[in-house]
């Protein structure tokens, strides 16, 4: 712990001083201006021992307040983040020992702890705390995670964020835009195969928690489709195995990303579930993030009655 004690003189310290002074040279005059006294101290040894120590405890208990700081030094905390999604073990490439990998990151770990301080986060279904792979987890929010950084290391000194990924996520916005919020350098450790594959997904969907029966409401589906250009695909919307919506999709590029609004009826008070599914195209890398399901809370419409 440092501790730094800031030097400030301005006009109140500067009044406050030369009051001091006048007080304390008034004080000892009172004592010694015409009182003689016999000693072999001269005289205005006296005089001049007094004013100083009348003016410093004037000046120490009126002035304004001396701050005191104090900080502490603080390593830069690197961030290591593991993708532990199974997309990992659907794009790996042919030959991928990933008990070879996880040994390569537990030494690229020990090497780094030696010089930073290394904080290890888990990227899946939730971003959380650890490092204990089994590359379980059935849905991948990449966006999420950087709103976890933004949270738990709010004023934290951030040296850089270190992401293990395939890059593939079926939850959430784009990473890209989310990485924004970030004022870090991020680095990748690309996993996965290097060669591009189709892949079509439900990011996200956005919804009310609640609406009233009788009503109609607004959903919001987020989709993309990655290496399918001049493909056709068809976004489709069911709850009880009705469908409730349909949308068709002309696929117009590699990085093709749609935000879609679909109007969909409330009926019977209730907890009811929802599906909203992007078709598959041939050869596509993974079907498991081709559906997000959510639920909706309908109330019953309250009605008033005027006499």
């Amino acid at each position: 712990m440092l501790f730094h004690l800031p030097l400030e003189f301005n006009t109140s310290h500067f009044l406050g001083l030369l009051a001091s002074i006048l007080l304390g040279l008034g004080y000892a005059y009172l004592l010694y201006g015409k009182k003689r006294i016999t000693s072999t101290v001269p005289q205005y040894l006296y005089f001049s021992l007094r004013t100083v120590s009348v003016a410093l405890i004037t000046f120490l208990l009126f002035a304004p307040l001396l701050k005191l700081n104090s900080f502490k030094l603080e390593k830069p905390v690197l961030i290591l983040v593991q993708d532990n999604s199974t997309s990992l073990k659907t794009s790996a490439p042919a030959g991928f020992q990933f008990a070879k990998y996880q040994k390569q990151m537990d030494e690229f770990y020990k090497r780094l702890s030696q010089k930073y301080q290394i904080d290890t986060l888990l990227l899946g279904s939730t971003t959380r705390p650890g490092y204990s792979l089994n590359f379980n987890d059935k849905s991948t929010d990449i966006s999420s995670l950087f709103s976890f950084i933004r949270n738990q290391y709010a004023g934290r000194n951030i040296g850089a964020i270190i992401l293990a990924s395939d890059g593939l996520y079926n939850r959430g916005g784009d990473p890209q835009e989310a990485a924004l919020s970030i004022k870090a350098p991020i680095y990748s450790i690309a996993l996965g195969d290097t060669i591009p594959k189709k892949d079509l997904l439900i990011a996200n969907v956005n919804y009310n928690e609640t609406v009233q029966s009788g009503n109609d409401f607004q959903i919001e589906v987020q989709a993309a489709a990655y290496q399918s250009k001049g493909l056709k695909s068809r976004i489709t919307v069911r709850s009880n195995n009705t469908t409730l919506s349909k949308k068709d999709l002309d696929i117009n590029s590699n990085d093709y990303q749609v935000n879609i609004p679909v109007i969909l009826p409330s009926d019977k008070p209730g907890i009811k579930k929802y599906t909203v599914a992007i078709d598959p195209v041939n050869n596509e890398l993974s079907k498991n993030n081709n559906q997000q399901d959510f639920y909706i809370r309908i109330e019953e419409t309250k009605k008033i009655y005027s006499w």
